[in-house]
């Protein structure tokens, strides 16, 4: 009888993982653990060039011409950085 109460307990709580229904516990878990590693998680070398507001104000609306990434890219070329990653959406 036991044994058919933990069977019957263990696919209940595979089924419930399946649906996601642990997955809003587990972002929250993993969210508070990353709040008290944080001093751990910042990496100083990474630099991240965002597109914002004043950027559109200055610019002006996407798509941009390529002159502009041009323009971008070489002001980071001059850092002599590793690598560089462009995301365009």
């Amino acid at each position: 009888m036991t044994i058919r109460i933990l069977i019957v307990t263990f696919l209940f709580v595979i089924l419930l993982n399946v649906l996601g229904l642990f997955e809003p516990i587990n972002n929250r878990i993993y969210d508070y653990y990353l709040f008290l590693n944080k001093s751990n998680i910042v990496n100083q070398d990474i630099v991240i060039i965002a597109i914002d507001e004043k950027s559109i104000k200055k610019i002006g609306y996407w798509p941009w011409p390529r002159t502009v990434y041009v323009k971008l890219l070489e002001k980071v070329i001059k850092s002599k950085p590793a690598v560089i990653g462009i995301h365009l959406s």
